[in-house]
């Protein structure tokens, strides 16, 4: 049986450093009479990653063996999202590895109880639930935003440009993108392809993209389906 650390730094101050978690786990191990076998540092900038893809976590993974231990000074370190968190912990209790969090109190997942099992299942079950729900919600606050002119993006759709009015912002048009997506449509209504109307903005009307760039085959594609969206609302 081997106990371990595993530590993802952070650049939040907010958040314990790499060696603060590193010192909250030995003084766990150290007051429940065990030795750490050794840590598994990630860097910070690791957490979009699944853990078996991080330097460390993938390490980590293939090194744990049933009846080992891993401490977590904090659960987001190990995930960026609860749900992630919680199906890499289902899948270290079915290979009998006990898990440790700290910032949990008396959190001590063991798989040789049937309770950890049944609550771990339930709450992986909850956070699919949540996080489609949320998905969900979200979709439908875009859908309505859309369908009110209103923002609901970093940049304007092609077309439309963002004007504050008040507290909140709405797409108004810009003519002269305008003017090139109703050209684009007459275009592909008199059975040009995308990427002869590609050819057609960039050498011979020589009309460039916001960042000055020529327009790429995806680019006409989307202004294709944004120029007919706009002429079916006119």
């Amino acid at each position: 049986m081997h106990v371990y650390g595993y530590i993802r730094a952070s650049d939040v101050p907010e958040i314990e450093s790499a060696q603060a978690q590193q010192q909250m786990i030995e003084n766990y191990c150290r007051r429940a009479g065990q030795e750490v076998h050794g840590h598994y540092v990630d860097a910070s900038d690791s957490g979009e990653l699944p853990l078996d893809r991080r330097k460390a976590g993938g390490r980590l993974d293939l090194d744990l063996r049933w009846g080992d231990h891993v401490v977590l000074a904090r659960l987001d370190r190990l995930a960026d999202s609860f749900l992630d968190a919680m199906l890499i912990l289902d899948s270290w209790v079915w290979r009998g590895i006990v898990t440790h969090i700290l910032d949990i109190p008396g959190c001590c997942l063991h798989p040789g109880k049937p309770e950890t099992r049944d609550s771990i299942a339930m709450t992986v079950a909850f956070a699919w639930y949540w996080r489609k729900m949320v998905g969900a919600r979200v979709k439908e606050s875009f859908a309505k935003m859309k369908k009110e002119g209103r923002r609901c993006s970093r940049h304007a759709p092609y077309g439309y440009r963002w004007e504050r009015r008040g507290k909140k912002t709405f797409a108004v048009p810009a003519p002269e993108e305008q003017v090139i997506l109703r050209r684009v449509v007459e275009l592909r209504e008199q059975g040009y392809n995308l990427d002869r109307i590609r050819q057609y903005l960039n050498y011979e009307w020589k009309v460039r993209n916001r960042e000055g760039n020529e327009f790429g085959s995806t680019e006409v594609r989307n202004m294709v389906i944004r120029g007919a969206e706009m002429l079916t609302t006119v």
